[in-house]
């Protein structure tokens, strides 16, 4: 285990050649070192991992700028579902299959059973039945 004065020593001799180097290499051996600095402090302090962390984090990278207050997300208004009052009337461009659907959805025959027998997806018919609505 190293000593305090011992560690010193190393991190002046590091420091030395740090300052020795290229630019390129001197900023980021410089934000090695402050790290390596900060974690030995907390080691030494005996801190608990998250505020070594949070040591390590502020020498190396600066303080953490507070966080935004959260503006809570506008909460959807959900759709009023249409109800569909009296007979589903088709309209000049219906396809013979959108005729079928309104026909069974007219006499009351449930979305699933027609989805069974036509051999459509439910959205179709859900679709059809919108559409036929609002004509």
């Amino acid at each position: 285990m190293l000593t305090e004065a011992q560690f010193e020593f190393f991190f002046q001799k590091a420091q030395r050649r740090t300052e020795s180097c290229a630019e390129p290499l001197r900023t980021r051996r410089r934000l090695i070192l402050r790290g390596m600095r900060a974690a030995w402090m907390g080691l030494t302090d005996d801190m608990p991992p998250a505020e070594v962390f949070g040591e390590l984090w502020t020498e190396v990278f600066g303080p953490t700028p507070p966080k935004p207050e959260r503006v809570p997300r506008p909460v959807p208004v959900p759709q009023p579902r249409v109800v569909h009052r009296g007979p589903l009337t088709a309209s000049a461009m219906a396809t013979d299959l959108q005729l079928r659907i309104i026909e069974r959805l007219n006499a009351g025959a449930r979305v699933v059973d027609i989805v069974a027998e036509l051999g459509c997806s439910k959205t179709l018919i859900y679709n059809v039945q919108r559409q036929c609505a609002g004509s």
